[in-house]
């Protein structure tokens, strides 16, 4: 038997003890359970961040990281998806631009649909531009909800900035924030992108 829990990241206390207490008496029956969570929902404080370091205790429990899609498969998956027509330079930039994530991906390929941007003839030198679907700024939109206003600041600078940048610059900025204000803010953000996973510190 092969159990499926999706989405365990929204799961209350209550139901993952119960879901601890089961894994605890199926060390010997023929049953295997499949948990999917978004890290980045997993916070240290979150119920189940507790959960996950109990369960990687136990010898039969596994953790594999899913991460974007390659070219390849993504290619493939565009072109299954309505993109047939989709040259060899709009599907580089497509991964360029969503980095083979699902979610952005399937949303920017629905974009392109309803432009009629598949059918565009391939090697005219044209720079490709690629929106930002409505569904995905929602979804940064809630993301973005969950942290401080002074943290949104913070990262609205840095968006400024560019994808990566020194600490430096942006605390030069920065004006009117303390270091420690701004250290403390950068940490929040690094904790709600990275969850419980590690690489989310200051250097």
């Amino acid at each position: 038997m092969v159990l499926v829990l999706d989405d365990l990241h929204w799961a209350d206390s209550p139901s993952l003890l119960l879901l601890e207490f089961f894994t605890q008496q199926m060390a010997d029956s023929k049953v295997l359970i499949i948990s999917t969570y978004r890290d980045i929902e997993v916070t240290h404080r979150h119920p189940l961040s507790e959960l996950l370091a109990q369960l990687s205790r136990s010898p039969p429990f596994s953790r594999l990281a899913l991460t974007g899609l390659e070219s390849d498969d993504m290619g493939l998956f565009v072109r299954e998806s309505g993109g047939e027509n989709a040259s060899k330079e709009l599907i580089e930039a497509i991964h360029s631009h969503t980095e083979g994530n699902p979610l952005f991906l399937s949303e920017v390929v629905r974009l392109l649909e309803e432009q009629n941007t598949f059918n565009a003839p391939s090697g005219t030198g044209t720079h490709i531009v690629l929106g930002l679907p409505q569904r995905v700024i929602e979804v940064i939109g809630q993301r973005l909800n969950q942290l401080s206003a002074d943290c949104v600041d913070a990262l609205t600078m840095a968006a400024a900035i560019g994808r990566q940048f020194e600490f430096n610059l942006l605390k030069d900025l920065s004006e009117d924030v303390s270091e420690i204000q701004l250290l403390k803010q950068v940490e929040e953000a690094l904790e709600t992108a990275y969850g419980n996973q590690p690489g989310g510190h200051v250097e």
